[in-house]
C-alpha cells in the first residue's frame, strides 16, 4: 500500500500536532487503477475550489469524491477523492504545490511498494472509523451479474444491514 500524508497547516501548530488527522494516498489496483487521496482543509470560501483547480491544471481526472467534517478538528473538512492512474506522474508536482502555495503540510510516508514491508493498518477506533463507511458503501453495491441484482427483496435485505453495520456504535 503505497502512502502519503496531506494535512492541512493551521497557524500556531506545532509539528507534533500532526499526528492524528493523518490523510494517505493509496494505490488502489483492485479499484480500475484508482489512486486514493484523502486531505483535511480549513473550512473557508474558496478551499476547495483552489484544489480541484491544482487538480485541473495538471490534468488530474478526479473519477470520485466525498467530503464530511472533521471528526478531529471542527474548523475543518475531509476530501476523500479517487484520482485516475494516468494522475500518478503529477503527484510529486500536486505535493509541492500544495506545501508551498495552498499551506498544506505533506508528509511523503511510501509509494514504492517492498516485499518486506507491513501494510498499513488502522491502529485506533478513529483511524477505523475514517474507512467504515467506504467500506460498506462498497457492500451495497452489486455487479450487474450477480444473481441478487435483479431481486429487490435480496436488494433490500442487504441494504438493511449494511444500515445496521454503518449505524453500530
Amino acid at each position: 500500500m503505497s502512502t502519503a500524508v496531506l494535512e492541512n497547516q493551521g497557524l500556531g501548530r506545532k509539528p507534533s500536532d500532526f499526528g492524528q488527522e493523518t490523510s494517505y494516498i493509496e494505490d488502489n489496483s483492485s479499484q480500475n487503477g484508482a489512486i486514493s487521496l484523502i486531505f483535511s482543509l480549513k473550512e473557508e470560501v474558496g478551499a476547495l475550489a483552489k484544489v480541484l483547480r491544482l487538480f485541473e491544471e495538471n490534468d488530474i481526472n478526479l473519477t470520485h469524491i466525498e467530503s464530511r467534517p472533521s471528526r478531529l478538528k471542527k474548523d475543518e473538512y475531509e476530501f476523500f477523492t479517487h484520482l485516475d492512474k494516468r494522475s500518478l506522474p503529477a503527484l510529486t508536482n500536486i505535493i509541492k504545490i500544495l506545501r508551498h502555495d495552498i499551506g498544506a503540510t505533506v508528509h511523503e510516508l511510501s509509494r514504492d511498494k517492498k516485499k518486506d514491508t507491513v501494510p498499513w493498518f488502522p491502529r485506533t477506533i478513529q483511524e477505523l472509523d475514517r474507512f467504515a463507511n467506504q467500506i460498506l458503501s462498497y457492500g451495497a453495491e452489486l455487479d450487474a451479474d450477480h444473481p441478487g441484482f435483479k431481486d429487490p427483496v435480496y436488494r433490500a435485505r442487504r441494504k438493511q444491514f449494511a444500515d445496521i453495520a454503518y449505524n453500530y456504535r
